[in-house]
């Protein structure tokens, strides 16, 4: 069922995208500067605020353009919640709008037809955001709906994101990278579902018990070195971090092949450490 993930050529592409937009403005810098020396502090307003709006928009655009890359490459996904491209787009065409105007003082009409060419040219070179969820008809013969799916998907994205904020909050660098490939298995187990949807009941089972207790280790851990700073639990959290990996690579390897009743068996396993370790 599971196959690893591989970064598509698209994804590469799209990391180069955008990257214009941080260059174009760059001789605002200088002309800045110039203004201000001569004295002009409309023209020099307008060039630090068109400066800093290019900038803005070229970083809410970059981001649009990685959030529609994940979007892309899955099969069942909601649509990016906030349209970053279309802000960016926005911040763009005003910074065109308020540099044409106020920087070198072009007439009205003129400046509002310059930021409409800024903000089509955005369009046209970027796109907007998706907007409508993949929720299609992938799910035709499990007995599941796309929804059940997304909801499974989206459940475990957050625990998945929970563990690896409380892993930023580490000291310990080697627990950080060994977090990060947990949470990159959880990952490729969890998106198994879109290439195959009659696991949806074993992956519930994965999510409601191995990332629930990951995440309360994970953010129990952190919140205990928080308050003691002492690092006594290190040896111990250690020797978790190792069974959780390992049994991590067992399951993708189970479900892989339905072994139902060993993913039973291990997943109560799991749980008896981690009532041990009094986590759970």
């Amino acid at each position: 069922m599971m196959g690893v993930r591989r970064i598509g050529k698209k994804t590469l592409r799209w990391r180069t995208r955008g990257v214009f937009l941080w260059i174009l403005p760059l001789p605002l810098i200088p002309a800045f500067f110039i203004t201000l020396l001569r004295g002009n502090l409309i023209s020099a307003a307008g060039n630090l605020a068109a400066l800093v709006l290019f900038w803005v928009g070229a970083l809410l655009i970059r981001k649009g353009l990685t959030s529609e890359a994940k979007y892309e490459e899955r099969r069942v996904t909601r649509a990016p919640r906030r349209p970053r491209k279309i802000y960016g787009t926005l911040a763009v065409s005003l910074g065109a709008f308020i540099c044409s105007r106020f920087a070198v003082g072009n007439p009205l009409l003129f400046s509002l037809f310059f930021a409409a060419l800024a903000f089509g040219g955005c369009w046209l070179a970027y796109g907007f955001d998706p907007r409508r969820d993949k929720v299609g008809d992938v799910t035709d013969g499990f007995g599941y709906t796309s929804e059940e799916i997304l909801a499974a998907i989206t459940l475990a994205e957050q625990k998945i994101a929970a563990i690896e904020e409380s892993a930023g909050r580490f000291s310990n660098q080697e627990f950080v990278g060994r977090l990060q490939r947990i949470t990159t298995l959880a990952r490729r187990i969890v998106h198994g579902l879109e290439d195959d949807p009659h696991d949806l009941r074993k992956v519930r089972k994965f999510i409601n018990v191995y990332l629930d207790g990951v995440e309360k280790v994970t953010t129990g851990y952190a919140e205990t070195m928080r308050k003691s700073g002492s690092d006594a639990l290190e040896p111990r959290f250690s020797t978790l971090l190792d069974t959780i990996e390992r049994v991590f690579v067992e399951q993708e390897k189970r479900l892989a092949a339905n072994e139902i009743l060993e993913l039973d068996i291990q997943m109560e396993v799991l749980m008896k450490q981690l009532r041990h370790e009094g986590v759970l």
